[in-house]
């Protein structure tokens, strides 16, 4: 079976390749090419979403074909860059990895090595930055990363809050009369 498989890889536009695949389908159960097929299914409509910019989607279509076929180089690096898209580092470089490991002597390792190093450390969400900075001011900068603007934000949020609420008083000394007509100060 692997000598079929590998004149496949090896000679895709050899003559006899439809007896060779013929061969091949024979010889595998029918559970196996069924699921091969519901993650090729899956791999084709995880690639149209990533096409589409929902990351989101492809990600999980793309978890669904590996659980498939736990070692398809393809599905691996199409889920890391849903991954990288969606800004979780650490498991698209892991997919990345896995998927370098599975093809030895790829041609495209050095541009995979090159992506992983340009994969920023950590990507920010905006709205959730927003909802923190208007929850507690300056929280937002902190939660981007920029400590120092963050601190200086909520320094200066808690000076203004502070000097607000600081309570004053002043007496002022008035002189008025009572119902009677005596003559007496009185504290405003």
């Amino acid at each position: 079976m692997q000598a079929y498989c590998r004149f496949l890889a090896l000679a895709p536009t050899a003559s006899d390749v439809d007896d060779e695949r013929g061969r091949v389908v024979r010889r595998t159960p029918a559970d196996d090419i069924a699921r091969l097929d519901r993650a090729q299914v899956l791999f084709r409509s995880g690639v149209v979403l990533l096409q589409r910019g929902a990351y989101d989607a492809a990600d999980s279509i793309f978890v669904g074909a590996t659980q498939l076929v736990p070692n398809a180089p393809a599905a691996l690096y199409n889920r890391g860059l849903a991954r990288a898209a969606r800004g979780t580092r650490n498991v698209a470089v892991a997919d990345f990895r896995r998927y370098i490991a599975l093809t030895p002597g790829g041609s495209d390792h050095a541009a995979s090595e090159m992506a992983i190093g340009a994969l920023p450390r950590r990507v920010y969400d905006p709205a959730n930055a927003l909802a923190m900075g208007l929850l507690v001011p300056g929280l937002g900068q902190l939660r981007t990363g920029r400590p120092l603007l963050g601190i200086a934000s909520l320094g200066a949020m808690s000076g203004t809050i502070t000097f607000a609420l600081e309570w004053s008083r002043e007496y002022q000394l008035v002189a008025r009369r009572d119902p009677q007509g005596n003559a007496f100060v009185d504290s405003v």
